[in-house]
């Protein structure tokens, strides 16, 4: 069981997630990863966004708390700087954990795809139409 903080980073009307491609399946996450043993989960979600995605953030609101094999913090965020789907981080190494790739997607169309954890949709598409009116 492991705690972890993911971030829903937006631009325009769409959102970065993580494709996946593990063990014959498609589907989709939060950039984010495991919190640290002395790490803020807010600490996590910069890290983890520089290694996953190659842009540094500013972590806005704690949006959602998934209870699931530990504590998964989702975070809303919006980028300072970096370029996007320039990430190093240690998945991008191992192909024993399958394959990533950062990209945006849009919110529109989330409804269509495997997107772990379901339960962040609604909350993205109501987060969306308000910001986007």
């Amino acid at each position: 069981m492991r705690n972890s903080s993911r971030v829903a980073l937006f631009h325009n009307r769409s959102i970065a997630l993580m494709k996946r491609f593990n063990n014959g399946e498609e589907y989709y996450v939060f950039p984010g990863g495991g919190i640290e043993n002395d790490e803020d989960p807010k600490e996590t979600a910069i890290r983890e966004a520089k290694e996953e995605l190659g842009v540094e953030i500013k972590v806005n609101d704690l949006i959602h708390v998934e209870h699931w094999n530990g504590l998964h913090h989702f975070y809303t965020a919006h980028i300072l700087g970096g370029e996007f789907g320039t990430g190093l981080g240690e998945e991008f190494s191992s192909s024993k954990r399958g394959l990533y790739q950062p990209i945006w997607y849009e919110i529109d169309l989330l409804s269509e795809i495997d997107l772990r954890p379901k339960s962040m949709l609604t909350k993205l598409q109501s987060i969306n139409k308000n910001s986007h009116p």
